[in-house]
């Protein structure tokens, strides 16, 4: 019989037993405390249904991460600041106030930057507790650093200052790349993700495995190969002996990081930017010249940044410009269309009494009657050889063992030529200069040339009347230096190829890891009109030109290469003309490829071992007598000092040692170079460890 009573204690029962078992499944399936108050936004639930004892949970880990991460921000700003500083070196000219306002300018500038990037991390902080954001959201920032670090910051700070803060810029990127991956494998542990981990650390390694890869192909065999097949040997009683590098796997890379091919080149011909730093008067005229460079004050020469301001400042109107005798027409011009676009215009006039006067104090005892002197910065020998393949062609038909050798030519190759250190000045200042960075007395050997009757030359396609920057006269204090009687620099102060305020651009100018044109033309082509114009207005003339190129002053090792046809195509002109008869002509270069950012990063061999060990190649334009000294030098450890010794003996003749000539611990090429007394020790301007003596 039903019973109603026992029916609804029974059915009050199973509904208490099912209200225990939902409460224990929901009690299953709801977060924690804890992990309601992480800070990771995982489980967080609305602010509505939070607690007192949660907001104040929340609030102290959020203070707690708010710390950590603005603790990460402020180590890399100091490091930011300390790099600035470590840029700036010394003072300019040693002005007090200069610097202390410099310092203080820095310092605000970080303050802000701080100040900004604290706003930025609070609102990063803001939404990722309501889980709008994860923190690798954090990669956003990047833009942020971006603007404030890449943009060239010119000479606000002073030498390479925007190049300092691009490498800050690539340990920056490291620092963040490192720390999130350091943060995802723990992540990744956490959850036991092993095969996620696993595939990870594949990939990872294929670099490794790309680099075993490459080795196979980067051998440094024929690193020791020169022109005609020739060798370095390395004398039996020679003090300095060379050998191969480990590897050379930047070898394999020549070629493949050619940016002109992948990303196209910029023709900068506008006149909009050419007239960026003018006066007002000057930015309405169409037809503007290029001021000489011989008005520059003498104290600086040597001053690159009073360089680039020297020219915008003295650039001339040519609309309502009148000639006289003290202010002649310029020999460079440009002159800009109805749409802006510039065409530049060389004219060379030839000075009848400069060569009147030069022609009588020719001195009949000096070895040849010209001097070409072709100097390309940061190129070692066997960069020389692989980017430079026709002018190397071009070098080698002149050479003994070549049955079509010309018989008034002759060329040769150094194998053995050793850079004082990896940077400019160290060198060039004994090779033009005669002395070291390090002594006080150096005379610029034009000054000897202008006194034996030759007519001097000189360009270079970068904005700066010297080769090498010294404002405050460190190393050239006691120099004299004089100007040539013709100079080519100022065109290459156009901010359409240079601008003081990007100094170090990517795209344009003498570091531009792109081909560089300006005006529709390579840039290296305004230097070959110039001294095609110099040479014929004195062909009876006995003539010095010095022409220099930028053209491997970059990190991918692949802009000199459009250098290589123009040049070897110029050159075979001149010969063919007969113009280089009687020429000494020498290719020479201060230093390898230095740059670090691509090369250096990696870490290859050869580039660390061929930073001091630069190219130097000559062709003499007569014929030299089989038992000269220069044959056996070709293998023999020489430095700049020889180069300079090498100049003076061409420009004085075989006597050169009897006149009172300036030049230290050098020997000329011509003449015995006992090398039993020669090594690095020799040289204490060069660092020990980029010494390749072994």
């Amino acid at each position: 019989m039903f019973n109603y009573n026992n029916h609804m204690t029974s059915k009050k029962n199973n509904l208490k037993k099912f209200e225990r078992i939902q409460l224990v499944e929901e009690k299953k399936d709801s977060p924690s405390k804890t992990e309601k108050n992480s800070l990771n936004g995982n489980y967080l639930t609305s602010a509505n249904n939070l607690s007192v004892n949660d907001d104040k949970n929340i609030l102290i880990n959020t203070k707690k991460s708010y710390k950590k991460i603005n603790i990460i921000f402020l180590i890399l700003h100091l490091f930011c600041f300390i790099i600035y500083i470590i840029s700036l070196k010394r003072c300019k000219g040693g002005q007090e106030n200069y610097c202390v306002s410099r310092f203080i300018k820095t310092f605000i500038f970080l303050a802000v930057l701080d100040v900004i990037n604290s706003l930025i991390v609070s609102i990063y902080l803001v939404l990722l507790i309501r889980k709008k954001i994860s923190f690798f959201h954090l990669f956003y920032l990047f833009p942020f650093y971006l603007i404030v670090y890449i943009y060239d910051h010119g000479d606000d700070f002073n030498k390479h200052g925007e190049f300092t803060f691009q490498i800050f810029l690539i340990f920056l990127i490291l620092f963040f790349v490192i720390i999130n991956f350091f943060i995802l494998l723990v992540k990744l542990i956490k959850k036991k993700k092993f095969f996620i981990l696993f595939m990870l650390f594949f990939i990872l390694s294929f670099p490794i495995q790309y680099n075993i890869y490459i080795s196979k192909f980067s051998t440094c065999d024929n690193w020791d190969e020169g022109l005609n097949s020739e060798k370095i040997y390395n004398y039996p009683n020679s003090k300095c002996k060379f050998k191969n590098p480990p590897n050379c796997k930047m070898k394999y890379y020549y070629g493949k990081l050619d940016l002109s091919s992948i990303i196209g080149v910029s023709n900068y011909n506008k006149k909009s930017k050419a007239v960026k730093y003018l006066n007002k008067t000057l930015k309405k005229s169409n037809y503007l010249g290029y001021p000489y460079t011989n008005k520059i004050p003498v104290k600086n020469v040597f001053d690159n940044f009073f360089f680039h301001n020297f020219v915008p400042e003295n650039m001339i109107d040519m609309e309502n410009f009148k000639e006289t005798e003290e202010n002649k027409k310029p020999e460079v011009t440009v002159k800009f269309n109805f749409w802006g676009e510039g065409k530049v215009e060389i004219n060379l006039q030839k000075n009848e009494t400069l060569a009147k006067e030069r022609k009588k104090i020719e001195n009949k005892n000096s070895l040849y009657n010209n001097i070409l002197l072709i100097y390309i910065d940061a190129i070692s020998r066997s960069h020389f050889l692989l980017s430079l393949k026709n002018l190397s062609k071009f070098i080698e038909k002149f050479m003994l063992k070549n049955e079509k050798k010309k018989e008034n030519f002759s060329s040769f190759q150094f194998f053995k030529y050793h850079s004082l250190g990896s940077f400019t000045h160290v060198n060039v200042q004994p090779m033009f200069y005669g002395n070291s960075i390090l002594s006080s007395k150096g005379v610029d050997f034009g000054k000897y040339g202008k006194e034996n009757g030759y007519i001097l030359g000189q360009s270079n396609n970068h904005c700066a009347h010297t080769l090498f920057n010294d404002e405050q006269q460190m190393g050239t204090k006691n120099v004299e230096t004089i100007f040539y009687d013709h100079e080519f620099f100022s065109l290459y102060c156009d901010p359409n190829y240079y601008d003081k305020k990007f100094s170090s651009s990517y795209n344009r100018g003498p570091s531009s890891f792109t081909r560089r044109i300006l005006y529709g033309k390579d840039s290296f082509q305004y230097e070959f009109e110039y001294l095609k114009q110099f040479w014929e207005n004195y062909l009876d003339n006995r003539k010095l030109f010095r022409m220099s190129f930028m053209d491997a002053h970059e990190d991918t090792g692949e802009v000199i290469k459009y250098l290589d046809k123009p040049l070897t195509n110029f050159l075979n002109d001149f010969y063919i003309k007969g113009y280089l008869n009687d020429t000494f002509i020498m290719f020479v270069s201060d230093h390898g490829l230095h740059f670090p950012r691509i090369y250096g990063l990696l870490a290859f061999d050869n580039f660390n071992y061929e930073k001091t060990l630069p190219s130097l190649f000559i062709i003499s334009g007569k014929k030299i007598p089989d038992d000269n000294f220069i044959f056996s030098n070709q293998n023999k450890f020489i430095t700049a000092y020889d180069i300079h010794a090498t100049l003076i003996h061409v420009i004085f003749g075989n006597d050169f040692q009897k006149f009172n000539v300036h030049h230290e611990k050098g020997s000329s090429l011509f003449q015995f170079i006992n090398e039993e007394k020669r090594d690095c020790s020799l040289y204490p301007e060069l660092p020990k460890n980029q010494c390749r003596c072994f």
